[in-house]
C-alpha cells in the first residue's frame, strides 16, 4: 500500500507542475487532464483557498462526487509544499471507500489553489481483502477474533489490521493430523512386518557366519557355508580364505622365529668367542707391554749396573795414564780426548737407561714423569715446551701410563727429527671415561693426502709405532696437520 500511495504522490506532483492544468480557462484544462486518468479509478479536484471547487473530475458510478467531507486538506496543513494523504472515508452517495492526496499549488501573480487527487475504490480493492472482518483502523476498537495481523502504512499514518477466525487455521491442521495418524499407523505396521521378515532372513546367515568365525578362531578348518545371501556367502568365503592365509603365514612366522632363535644362539656364541678372543688379545697385549717394559727395565738396569762400572774403571785408568804423560805431549792430549768421549758416552748411556725405564713413572706417576721428561728434553734441545696436566696425582693403570709415556717419547723424537719446530705444547687430560694426550707443534707439518701413501710420514715408523701402542690398550690416534702449519696429535685411551 505504501508503494501505491507513493505512486499516486508522484502522479499529483507531475500534475501540479503542469502548465496546461492551471491555464486561464479551467474548462479547457479539464479536457487536457482527462487523458491522464484514462483507465484509472482516479479523479482530480481543484479548490481555491476558501474551499470552493473550481474543477472536480472525481466520478463514482459515472456521477461526479461533490462531497466536501472527502477533501479534508486545510490550507494550513499544506503550507510546507508537501502532499497530504487524507483518512480513508466512506463516500455517502455510493458507499465506496475514498481517500484524497492534497497539495498546495502556487501560480504566478499570487494565485494559490489546492490540488486534490482522489482515489475512489482503487486502493481498498487492490490492497485489502474484501471480507467481513477486513478493515482499516487504528486498532483501538478492533473486535476480538481468534487471530489478528496488522501492518503500518507509513505514508498515510494508517494501521491495516486483518482478523482471521481460528477455524481457518485449525480445520486444515486437524485434517492433516488425522491423515498423518492414519498414514503413520499404517506405515509403522508395514515397517514392522518388513523388519521382522528381513530380520528373519538376515538372522540365519549371520548365525552361520558367527559359527564359521568361531570355528576358524580356534584353528579349525571348514568349507564356506551357503547362506542364500550373496553378501553373506562372499563374507564366508573371505573368512575361510583369510583363515587359510593366516594359518600359512603363522606357520611361516613360526619357522622364521625358530630360524632367528638359532641365528641368535649362534650369534651369541660367536659374540662370546669374539669377546673371548678380544679379552685374550688384550691380555696378550698387556703381557707384551709388560714383557717389553720388563725387558726395558732389565736393559736399563744392566746399563746402569755394568756399563757404568766399566765407564768408571775406564775413567780411572785414563786419569792414571794422563798423569803419567807430561802436559803438552801428544799422548797426554789423546788421553784427554778419550776421557771426554768416555764421559759423553757415559752420560748418553745414563740418559738411555732413564728413558728405557724412568724411575719417576714408578715413583710419582704419569704426570710427574712427563713433566720431568719434558724439562730435560727442553734443556737438551733448547726448545720452548709448554706442558699442562690435570691428573692432580691420580694414578692410571700401569699399561695406560706406560703407553702414554712411550707415545710422548716417540712424538717428541719425531718433532726433533722432522718438525723443525720452535714451540711445542703438550696437554694431558683425564676424565672418568677416557684419557687424552695432545702434542702440538708449530713446525713444517705435511700434506695428509700424500702422507697417507705407503712410505709417507703418516705411515712412518714413528707414527706407526704410536698407533700400535695405542691400539694395544684400545686407544686411537687422530692427526691434524697441513704444510707449514704445524702438526697436532690427539691420542685417546678409554680410562
Amino acid at each position: 500500500m505504501d508503494r501505491e500511495l507513493r505512486h499516486l504522490q508522484d502522479v499529483i506532483s507531475i500534475i501540479a507542475y503542469s502548465s496546461d492544468l492551471f491555464a486561464d480557462d479551467f474548462a479547457a484544462s479539464h479536457l487536457s487532464v482527462n487523458p491522464l486518468f484514462k483507465g484509472e479509478d482516479l479523479g482530480l479536484a481543484i479548490r481555491d483557498l476558501a474551499g470552493q471547487f473550481i474543477l472536480n473530475t472525481c466520478v463514482i458510478d459515472n456521477q461526479t462526487s461533490l462531497v466536501r467531507e472527502a477533501f479534508g486538506g486545510a490550507p494550513s496543513d499544506l503550507n510546507d509544499g508537501r502532499s497530504v494523504v487524507s483518512d480513508l472515508i466512506e463516500e455517502p452517495v455510493s458507499g465506496a471507500s475514498l481517500l484524497t492526496i492534497d497539495v498546495l499549488v502556487r501560480r504566478e501573480g499570487g494565485a494559490s489553489y489546492i490540488l486534490s487527487l482522489c482515489a475512489l475504490p482503487r486502493i481498498p480493492a487492490t490492497n485489502m481483502p474484501q471480507t467481513e472482518k477486513s478493515f482499516v483502523s487504528d486498532l483501538r476498537g478492533s473486535p476480538a477474533s481468534a487471530y489478528q495481523a496488522s501492518s503500518r502504512v507509513h505514508l498515510a499514518g494508517w494501521t491495516v489490521a486483518i482478523d482471521v477466525p481460528g477455524a481457518i487455521f485449525s480445520g486444515p491442521f486437524r485434517r492433516s493430523l488425522l491423515v498423518l495418524l492414519v498414514a503413520g499407523g499404517g506405515t509403522l505396521a508395514l515397517v514392522l512386518v518388513l523388519a521382522i521378515n528381513v530380520g528373519r532372513r538376515i538372522a540365519g546367515p549371520i548365525a552361520k557366519l558367527t559359527e564359521l568365525a568361531r570355528t576358524l578362531g580356534v584353528g579349525g578348518k571348514v568349507d564356506p557355508p551357503v547362506t542364500g545371501i550373496n553378501e553373506a556367502d562372499l563374507v564366508a568365503r573371505a573368512l575361510c580364505s583369510t583363515s587359510r592365509d593366516l594359518s600359512r603365514r603363522t606357520q611361516e612366522l613360526t619357522e622364521t622365529i625358530a630360524a632367528l632363535r638359532i641365528s641368535e644362539t649362534r650369534l651369541r656364541q660367536a659374540s662370546g668367542d669374539l669377546q673371548q678372543a678380544l679379552d685374550q688379545r688384550t691380555e696378550l697385549l698387556n703381557r707384551m707391554v709388560s714383557a717389553q717394559e720388563s725387558e726395558r727395565q732389565r736393559i736399563a738396569r744392566e746399563l746402569h749396573d755394568h756399563f757404568e762400572q766399566y765407564f768408571v774403571a775406564m775413567l780411572l785408568g785414563l786419569n792414571a795414564a794422563e798423569k803419567a804423560w807430561s802436559r803438552g805431549d801428544k799422548g797426554h792430549q789423546g788421553i784427554a780426548e778419550l776421557k771426554e768421549i768416555t764421559l759423553s758416552v757415559s752420560r748418553d748411556v745414563h740418559q738411555l737407561s732413564l728413558e728405557l725405564r724412568p724411575t719417576a713413572l714408578d715413583d710419582f706417576g704419569l704426570e710427574a714423569a712427563m713433566a720431568n721428561y719434558l724439562e730435560k728434553w727442553r734443556e737438551r734441545f733448547s726448545l720452548d715446551v709448554d706442558f699442562v696436566g690435570n691428573l692432580r696425582g691420580r694414578r692410571l693403570p700401569p699399561p695406560i701410563e706406560i703407553t702414554l709415556y712411550r707415545v710422548l717419547q716417540e712424538a717428541m723424537t719425531n718433532v726433533a727429527k722432522h718438525a723443525n719446530a720452535a714451540k711445542i705444547s703438550v696437554a694431558l687430560e683425564a676424565d672418568p671415561a677416557e684419557v687424552r694426550l695432545i702434542v702440538e707443534d708449530d713446525g713444517t707439518g705435511f700434506d695428509k693426502e700424500t702422507a697417507a701413501a705407503p712410505g709417507g710420514p703418516a705411515n712412518g715408523f714413528g707414527l706407526l709405532g704410536i698407533r700400535e701402542r695405542l691400539a694395544a690398550v684400545g686407544g686411537s690416534l687422530i692427526i691434524e696437520t697441513a704444510p707449514k702449519r704445524g702438526t697436532a696429535l690427539f691420542c685417546q685411551i678409554p680410562a
